[in-house]
């Protein structure tokens, strides 16, 4: 684990971008293409050495020719979303890196046996151009490792500074609609209950939603649009003071009773893999993936993240490409349903003697994060519209995503906000 930290820390993710040698000065002009046509020569070479280097065994044996890769193409609904050219000189100047993640399948040929305890297919994933801050790929990896070597997340092959060689999980995302099923639910409550008692070597204090409010207004103030069709709602979103707004729910969130666990932090559809493996439960058929986010929070944030993806529909093949539908939030009954579900885990865990009750208590709080909630993936999409070249409608999402935090706020308990000034915007 030390080797792993120390070889990425000697490569800073900017560097990476701005390496001289014939291949990374290629790297981002390869993987900023569009992916919808055969991986091309140069990413097949690299991924070719990576998998000989980091494998071994029979993918040492196999030739250049015969080596199959294959794209794993991203929809351009999914909000994992790809980037093309540098980042932009203003969100630069904010010391704010980029990554995405590149994923492709590489394999062996048929023809090849491959040995014992060896995989035949693994999951290349190449860091490119995201909105991402500081040290993310870094501490991305590094959960990643720490949960792989727990059994919580797919194997790890192979680490690198440019990316990272995983398990191959044959497996689907689960799709919206699935998330309110009440058994998918349960298993999904069960699931996050064990994510939520892991024990990493992270910071424990709760300082993630503060550090992305922060960083995030700072990056949202800055942007510009040129696109003119895109002026007349990037202007209506200029009107939104984030100063003031961020110090509103900073306020509002020193005032959380929700205990602090190793949160998620983005819970959602995309990043639940189902497997389909009918010798499982349906609870062992699901795996958290994505770990961009995760860091110790509040539970209440985690739970309002997910809540809220119950009305996030990101399918749509039609600008804007998502659908918004309010009436889809979980109501009281649902979210007990979910709460008591992951009581009953922790319970089987040993973490509790009974379950925790007072939902009416959990509920308010889970309440307040909605409203946080809503208001980051606001600023979000702001910055996205400025860096992202997928086609996605993310002005109108940050529009939609603040009418939603504003509606939040007017459904706040009175005494909540008693002590809070809130902003006249």
């Amino acid at each position: 684990m030390i080797q792993i930290i120390n070889s990425l820390r000697r490569v800073r993710l900017r560097d990476i971008l701005r390496k001289q040698s014939t291949f990374g000065s290629q790297l981002n002009y390869f993987f900023a293409q569009k992916m919808d046509d055969d991986v091309d020569f140069e990413t097949k070479k690299k991924a070719f050495g990576w998998c000989r280097e980091y494998l071994g065994g029979s993918w040492l044996e196999i030739e250049f020719k015969d080596f199959q890769i294959r794209n794993m193409h991203i929809p351009s609904s999914d909000l994992s979303t790809i980037f093309t050219g540098p980042p932009s000189q203003e969100l630069e100047d904010l010391n704010i890196a980029g990554l995405t993640n590149y994923i492709y399948e590489c394999s062996l040929p048929d023809k090849v046996s491959q040995l014992a305890q060896e995989p035949r297919h693994v999951l290349l994933r190449v860091f490119g151009e995201i909105f991402v801050e500081g040290d993310t790929p870094l501490l991305d990896t590094v959960i990643f490792t720490l949960l792989s070597e727990r059994n919580h997340s797919p194997h790890l092959f192979g680490v690198f500074p440019e990316g990272r060689l995983e398990e191959f999980i044959p497996s689907r995302s689960l799709r919206t609609e699935e998330l309110s099923q009440p058994q998918m639910s349960e298993a999904i409550a069960r699931k996050l209950a064990v994510f939520h008692q892991l024990k990493l070597p992270l910071c424990k204090v709760p300082r993630w939603v503060d550090d992305i409010l922060y960083r995030w207004t700072e990056a949202a103030s800055r942007v510009t649009i040129e696109d003119v069709q895109e002026k007349e709602l990037f202007q209506k979103m200029k009107t939104v003071d984030f100063f003031k707004e961020a110090a509103f729910l900073s306020k509002l969130v020193a005032d959380t009773t929700s205990p602090v666990v190793f949160s998620h932090n983005d819970c959602q559809e995309g990043n639940i893999l189902f497997l389909n493996d009918k010798s499982k439960s349906l609870e062992d058929n699901l795996v958290l993936i994505d770990y961009e986010y995760a860091s110790y929070n509040f539970s209440a944030y985690d739970f309002a993240n997910h809540f809220n993806e119950w009305t996030m529909d990101y399918s749509r093949s039609e600008p804007p490409y998502y659908k918004i539908t309010k009436t889809n939030f979980p109501t009281r009954q649902e979210q007990v349903f979910f709460l008591k579900a992951y009581d009953k885990k922790l319970k089987e865990m040993g973490y509790l003697s009974d379950e925790l009750g007072d939902y009416d208590e959990r509920l308010r709080e889970i309440q307040r994060f909605v409203a946080v909630n809503h208001f980051l993936w606001s600023l979000w999409s702001v910055i996205q519209a400025k860096m992202s070249k997928t086609t996605f409608g993310f002005l109108e999402y940050a529009w939609d995503r603040f009418c939603l935090y504003k509606d939040s706020i007017d459904n706040l308990p009175k005494d909540m906000l008693h002590r809070i000034k809130r902003p006249s915007s």
